[in-house]
């Protein structure tokens, strides 16, 4: 059995294609900048291609997740797992987050990010937790601990896992210690090896 970690796949969630840049959309996709909300932001500009683009993104996702991971291996997965229902201007997506844990060759923990309320994924309420990963005791949430919403950390633990920021950055430091993004946008959309992990960790020292 091998752990592997990841984060932030929403599954399902056209709208996660443009925040986070991914690269499975078009330009001509969105709307003009003329034809915006009231916030600037631009609008897909047809259900069909928002969800032909989800679809797209899924399928990689699921792909580079089961290229790397055996069905005797563990996902850990840090949040924001998929989308379900009306998700921020997009409605209709009806599928549930254990049939996206069909399609993985991995089983899957969850610890739950901000769009794990409403989306049926399976678990024991679990908001963060310790891992050890060689000789660190990593403390493993959703958000980075200088987050708003951070739940504090034991004295013990001595490295951050989390994901959240999407591909704003992979390495940080928090009072000293290393913080380590496994979130898919950090990771070119594969799942983290448990010796990967460990590598970032030392980076993330430096």
């Amino acid at each position: 059995m091998t752990v592997f970690y990841s984060a932030d796949l929403h599954f399902g969630h056209p709208n996660i294609l443009v925040y986070a840049d991914r690269p499975w959309y078009k330009p001509e996709d969105l709307s003009k900048p003329f034809d915006r909300d009231v916030n600037g932001k631009p609008h897909w500009v047809s259900r069909e291609i928002a969800m032909e683009r989800a679809e797209r993104m899924n399928t990689r996702l699921a792909a580079e997740i089961n290229m790397r991971c055996k069905p005797t291996d563990v996902l850990i997965h840090v949040g924001d797992f998929c989308c379900y229902g009306n998700d921020r201007g997009i409605a209709g997506v009806k599928t549930k987050s254990r049939e996206w844990e069909d399609a993985l060759n991995p089983k899957v923990i969850h610890v739950l990010g901000n769009h794990d309320t409403n989306n049926h994924v399976k678990s024991a309420g679990i908001r963060a937790t310790i891992v050890k990963v060689a000789h660190w005791t990593c403390w493993v949430q959703h958000v980075p601990p200088w987050d708003a919403n951070a739940i504090k950390a034991p004295e013990v633990c001595d490295a951050y896992v989390c994901g959240h920021v999407h591909n704003r950055w992979q390495l940080e430091k928090f009072e000293g210690k290393p913080v380590v993004n496994v979130g898919v946008d950090a990771n070119n959309y594969r799942p983290v090896k448990h010796t990967e992990l460990i590598n970032l960790i030392k980076r993330a020292q430096e």
